[in-house]
């Protein structure tokens, strides 16, 4: 295990005037506004943070675009919304979802979506300017070489297109690393972190490592927790929890240890939400100190 590192915001940002207007004034606490004053410099997390200056307000709406992963068990969002209130925040959450969906599926989609809750698909809800974030979410083990031969590649292609719609109109753009499951077991863990990391290097956006914060929970405390449902690839609501956990940590810079917010209906006792808090708070710091550096990932948890 190695020593952890202080983390930051990715995306703690003012919220009145456009994104492209705010990251001069506003770099503080935020990577996302250390990397866009200075898209060309390659600094380590902690040399961006030293060189940025006073904290940002926190952002107060956010977009989830993604698949079932997202939307399972009540939604994403709104697990991070609660989070995010116990914690005083009022945070307006929308989404954009497609089951199945890669991001390339999110991409291509022209016809209306019925899980959209602003505009009327993937694209036309990050059209309207409205969200302060915008928090992306592929499948990987769905890009498998059996129906897709370019394997990953497509990740890479589809986060670049989203990543500048996203930038256009103001908005912050953070991925939601998911994990790796049994009905597709071509890729790993390590795998999946690593493309990520890639997209830290190559873009500058960072990820929430919900699937990182899986291996780190069964390494710390080895079959204390099932985060997958019955059928090994959709999350159960230990999973959703724990993920949420490394959202809210990555939206606003801040431990979700020790917030009193249980999603109603998850049979989650607070003593046990005090537990995944503490495991996705380390995996964020871990992400944090060596996501963006790391050769395939944020090395071994």
């Amino acid at each position: 295990m190695r020593v952890l590192a202080a983390a930051s915001s990715v995306v703690a940002m003012a919220v009145a005037a456009p994104l492209a207007h705010r990251h001069a004034a506003c770099a503080g606490e935020s990577l996302v506004s250390c990397v866009a004053a200075c898209p060309s410099a390659p600094l380590p997390f902690e040399e961006c943070r030293g060189s940025c200056n006073a904290a940002c307000p926190k952002p107060e709406s956010a977009l989830f675009i993604g698949n079932s992963l997202t939307f399972w068990n009540g939604g994403t969002e709104n697990i991070v919304q609660g989070l995010a209130s116990a914690a005083g925040y009022d945070l307006q959450v929308a989404e954009c979802t497609i089951g199945g969906a890669t991001l390339g599926t999110l991409w291509r989609r022209t016809a209306p979506v019925n899980r959209c809750t602003v505009g009327s698909t993937p694209r036309g809800a990050i059209e309207t300017g409205d969200f302060d974030v915008v928090i992306m979410q592929e499948d990987m083990p769905e890009l498998t070489p059996r129906t897709i031969p370019e394997g990953i590649e497509p990740f890479y292609e589809y986060a670049r297109l989203f990543t500048e719609q996203i930038t256009e109109v103001g908005s912050a753009p953070l991925f939601y690393m998911t994990w790796a499951f049994q009905r597709l077991n071509w890729i790993t863990q390590e795998e999946i972190s690593g493309a990520h990391a890639e997209m830290w290097r190559e873009l500058g956006v960072n990820s929430a490592p919900a699937g990182d914060s899986f291996v780190l929970a069964e390494d710390s405390y080895p079959g204390r927790w099932n985060f997958l449902s019955n059928d090994r690839e959709h999350q159960s609501w230990s999973g959703s929890y724990i993920s949420s956990c490394c959202i809210f940590a990555q939206l606003y810079g801040e431990s979700p240890v020790g917030l009193e917010y249980v999603p109603s209906g998850s049979g989650l006792s607070q003593e046990e939400a005090v537990a995944m808090q503490r495991i996705a708070w380390e995996a964020v710091q871990l992400w944090n100190a060596g996501g963006r550096d790391a050769a395939e990932g944020p090395g071994q948890l």
